[in-house]
């Protein structure tokens, strides 16, 4: 029993760490600016490693060796935050990008009008061309 545990194991970290790469490159193709996306990502890394925080409390050596009770409340915390997350994200992009939609030819042409194109470039989430990645 103790094989098919290990097993466990390394099927449930192919399935956690794996969103990470995703979802720090879906935090990369929705942030515009050098200065933003590193700011972005590192608060998205730092946020990740606070589950060490978390993981220190809940696993407490008397539910050893099963840990259900731990095991159940990183299984909770991963699905509240992993499909509430998706769910605010897809919502409130989809609200910006409905925006940006409804300001059409006027809002681009108001943003645009007299700057350089090196200055449109600049402009980044703010130019009404940039759509947000679901």
């Amino acid at each position: 029993m103790p094989h098919l545990s290990y097993a466990g194991t390394f099927f449930a970290a192919v399935g956690i760490y794996s969103s990470v790469a995703n979802n720090i490159t879906w935090l990369n193709n929705n942030v515009e600016g050098v200065y933003k996306r590193a700011v972005a990502v590192a608060a998205m890394i730092a946020w990740g490693n606070m589950n060490g925080i978390m993981s220190s409390n809940v696993y407490r050596s008397i539910d050893a060796p099963w840990y259900r009770t731990a095991d159940c409340i990183v299984l909770g915390y991963l699905a509240i935050a992993l499909v509430g997350g998706s769910i605010l994200n897809l919502i409130f992009l989809s609200i910006a990008n409905k925006r940006r939609d409804a300001g059409g030819e006027l809002l681009r042409r108001e943003k645009l009008e007299g700057l350089t194109e090196e200055e449109q470039r600049q402009l980044g989430v703010a130019h009404p061309e940039f759509r947000y990645t679901l």
